[in-house]
């Protein structure tokens, strides 16, 4: 036996030792040994592949004086195999891999290594027929899927399709790539911020690593309680505190950074600067879009995914159109009505010219959004009948008797988004009914007994509101209600 084919012998005896004892063995010798496997996992690829390709162009009879190299770099491809598929081994157990994808990747790798160790021998001894023939497709095969299932453990899913050409896009069947930034999302009332944007951007940036099955750093950020759960190091988000966060801190480190993350290709901005804003929130879980405070800069990114303009408030609501008979007699009976909007079945209704008609609006209940009562002399007994607009986003009650008996029954109206009280006996107790209004955000209380003690308590509570007292008490984070005029 020729003392090359001993070596490919030994070779394979290590390797083989060292898959059999190696498994759950963690030291830093074995890790040291392991971080080798990236480099060497080059060489069998190229030098492997080389040997395939001077075979065909000796059997095709293309260069045949290239017969004699074909054989010495099969059997250096072989041994490439052999220590590249050993380093590998050296480091499965220390990377957090998904199992399956590990286990198919390692069994791979070592029929390589054992099939390009079979190739040599068969070559020597029996020649190139059509088995060596055979074994070197499956030798190209078996190095290209290994290769790709590499690719997947460092870079995640997907990481090789997601830069394809849009006609080839097309033709494999799979989304366009600038779908792949956007958002399913219906409207702003509806979508949880997380759900619609934070997990989504977890998943793509980091679930290669960060997966109930990897969990690299002990931190999985798969699901919300993993991700507030943090790593081994600890906790990786602050609620209310993006900048003091390590999730944020790792996003932002410079390129070649042994801490950035991700480790080989920086996050977009955009989606960087929607993560910081969520945390600054306080992380919540549950907080639809449009209940939390979206400054300028996260206007402009949700604007990118096309989100900006997605409906909100009653627009994310079907309601019938409004009864053609019960309009005609409300307005001969001097109301005066108007669709919000080109094609909305929503009415704007202005009730100083018939105050006592009230009464026909009652089967147009679900389409009054707005409604003027300013300067008439209603008083508390519009209460009953403001309850049965349920979708009322706008009132003006400015100069009229109600007191705070009416602005109680105001507090069962969930979409108003303005309240115009100025001239009226509302006091401070009116005002803490209103502090369950979440979409409120203009109230108008000059001339009316509230003081700004009243105010600051239900700013306190509603800190998006505006509330001018005759000087504007200011707001916090003023957002444009998606119903003003």
């Amino acid at each position: 036996m020729r003392r090359s084919e001993v070596s490919l012998g030994v070779g394979l005896g290590v390797m083989a030792v060292v898959m059999l004892t190696g498994a759950g063995r963690q030291s830093d010798v074995w890790l040291f040994l392991g971080r080798f496997h990236p480099t060497l996992v080059h060489l069998p690829i190229g030098i492997l592949l080389l040997a395939a390709l001077l075979e065909l162009a000796v059997r095709t009879g293309r260069v045949p004086a290239l017969e004699p190299a074909a054989p010495v770099t099969l059997y250096l491809g072989a041994w490439a195999a052999i220590v590249a598929a050993t380093a590998g081994l050296f480091l499965a157990d220390w990377g957090g891999y998904p199992v399956a994808v590990l286990a198919w990747h390692r069994w791979i790798g070592v029929g390589v290594a054992v099939t390009a160790v079979g190739l040599c021998l068969m070559r020597r001894r029996a020649g190139a027929g059509p088995r060596y023939a055979a074994g070197l497709g499956l030798l190209s095969a078996g190095l290209v899927v290994g290769g790709h299932l590499g690719g997947t453990l460092t870079h995640g899913e997907g990481y090789l399709s997601e830069s394809l050409p849009a006609s080839v896009r097309r033709v494999a069947g799979l989304v366009p790539k600038d779908a792949l930034a956007q958002r399913s999302i219906d409207g702003l009332d509806t979508a949880a911020a997380y759900q619609a944007l934070i997990q989504p951007i977890l998943d793509r940036r980091c679930g290669a690593c960060h997966n109930p099955e990897r969990k690299k750093g002990g931190l999985s950020l798969a699901t919300l309680e993993g991700l507030m759960a943090g790593g081994k190091d600890g906790k990786v988000i602050l609620p209310g505190r993006g900048e003091q966060s390590e999730l944020i801190a790792r996003l932002w480190l410079p390129p070649g950074h042994k801490d950035r993350m991700p480790p080989d290709r920086a996050i977009p901005i955009a989606e960087a600067e929607l993560l910081r804003w969520w945390i600054d929130q306080g992380a919540p879980a549950e907080a639809k879009l449009a209940e939390i405070d979206r400054p300028a800069r996260i206007e402009r990114v949700l604007d990118s995914y096309g989100l900006s303009d997605l409906p909100s408030g009653i627009f994310t609501l079907r309601v019938p159109a409004p009864d053609s008979t019960a309009v005609a007699a409300a307005r001969a009976a001097g109301l005066v009505l108007r669709p919000l909007a080109n094609g909305s079945h929503f009415l704007d209704v202005d009730a100083r010219g018939a105050l006592a008609r009230l009464d026909l609006l009652r089967g147009l209940g679900p389409q009054v959004a707005w409604l003027d009562l300013g300067g008439t002399d209603t008083g508390d007994s519009v209460a009953a009948t403001l309850g049965g607009f349920p979708h009322l986003t706008r009132l003006h009650l400015e100069r009229t008797r109600v007191t705070d008996r009416t602005v109680v029954a105001l507090a069962e109206l969930p979409y108003l988004e303005y309240l115009n009280l100025y001239g009226t006996r509302v006091t401070d107790a009116g005002l803490r009914p209103l502090a369950g209004l979440r979409r409120l955000r203009s109230l108008y209380l000059w001339q009316t007994q509230a003081t700004r003690a009243g105010a600051d308590s239900l700013k306190r509570s509603l800190p998006r509101l505006a509330i001018d007292l005759g000087g504007t008490v200011a707001a916090d984070s003023m957002q444009p209600a998606g119903t003003s005029r």
